[in-house]
């Protein structure tokens, strides 16, 4: 780079600016948030989210199964508490929480999505749903690799991996053809979680957490399916629902007493100091904006099912004629985004169906 100018007496004097003002190319002018997930504000304490569950009756266990595989990640970083909710395809997701969904949405080109919604702070709520019309004709491996996979994204996590010639690494959210063998979050995840959110509770308080998740189970009366657990073991229905009173009567039985209430205390000390923070996290959305994201969606979900030829044309960090951005694009799934006014953004990430 460098100035040119005339003295009027028909000479051109140059000034070679080189070193003083940087040259720049493509690599250089990108956004350093382009490829990241959106996450739920961090407390530190970890993250502790509410997930509804509006699944029919065939996806209970699989979503059982799902969230028992994050709820014991170690290192402990999410605490995810289910909420009985009604059978809805097209459900919405309040503020603060997480809806997962089920039903035959057509040939739409994926089986699995995720619908986001966030501002400057982060997540404010997610919708994962599971598309009966690809999974219904695959095995029970491609469904459990599917829900994995979803909540994955809807906890706040990308990708570990998108290339299919390299070896599997063993978690749902690496993309992959041997589904079978990649259906659960590994220690890969767990420690991204880890990072993002912080530890849940110290180790020696393990047992405690496992408890208070009995008790949660028992006072928002889940039902859980009885199935074959990722240890082999047979979940009965039988003590399906735990008696508050007994667990804690137990809890403080014994010579063990003042153990067992130093480590309450302190769990309870931050349970109570995640739970506040969390509540005062969760941010009412203005109806027009809820109203925009819908809208949105429709339009990119239309033009990804009617395979519209200007959409195949986007290459990856540049928009559409209709506002929505591609993130990026590989041969098992797209992540879009799209700005809806007043800091709002809607994320939609896709697991496409490639056969």
């Amino acid at each position: 780079m460098g100035l040119a100018f005339a003295t009027g007496k028909g000479e051109m004097i140059t000034d070679a600016l080189t070193g003083l003002i940087p040259d720049f190319n493509n690599d250089d002018i990108e956004d350093p948030f382009s490829d990241a997930a959106p996450s739920w504000p961090s407390t530190g304490y970890g993250l502790r989210i509410t997930m509804i569950n509006a699944l029919n009756d065939r996806w209970q266990s699989t979503f059982s199964i799902a969230v028992a595989n994050w709820n014991n990640g170690d290192p402990d970083a999410v605490r995810i508490s289910k909420e009985a909710g009604t059978y809805d395809k097209d459900c919405k997701a309040p503020e603060g929480k997480i809806i997962v969904c089920n039903g035959d949405y057509g040939e739409t080109k994926w089986r699995g999505i995720t619908e986001s919604l966030s501002d400057y702070n982060g997540l404010i709520s997610a919708e994962a749903k599971m598309n009966e019309f690809y999974l219904l004709n695959m095995g029970l491996g491609a469904w459990q690799y599917t829900m994995c996979h979803e909540l994955g994204h809807s906890l706040g996590l990308a990708h570990t991996d998108e290339d299919f010639e390299n070896e599997d690494l063993g978690d749902c959210m690496d993309y992959t053809d041997n589904l079978d063998a990649n259906k659960q979050p590994t220690a890969l995840n767990f420690n991204t979680l880890l990072e993002l959110y912080g530890p849940l509770l110290p180790q020696r308080h393990r047992g405690l957490q496992r408890r208070q998740l009995q008790r949660d189970e028992y006072d928002s009366r889940v039902p859980v399916t009885p199935t074959t657990s990722t240890f082999g073991n047979i979940v009965s229905d039988h003590n399906q629902y735990v008696s508050v009173q007994r667990l804690r009567k137990h809890h403080y039985s014994g010579n063990s007493q003042r153990n067992h209430d130093d480590d309450a205390t302190e769990e309870s000390v931050a349970a109570s100091n995640a739970d506040s923070a969390a509540s005062n996290s969760v941010r009412t959305v203005p109806d027009h904006i809820k109203k925009r994201k819908e809208r949105a969606v429709q339009t990119l979900l239309k033009r990804i099912q009617n395979d519209e030829g200007d959409d195949q044309a986007i290459a990856d960090g540049h928009f559409h004629k209709d506002g929505w951005k591609l993130l990026h694009r590989r041969l098992h799934g797209a992540e879009h985004e799209m700005e809806l006014g007043k800091g709002y953004k809607v994320r939609v990430q896709l697991l496409l169906d490639h056969e």
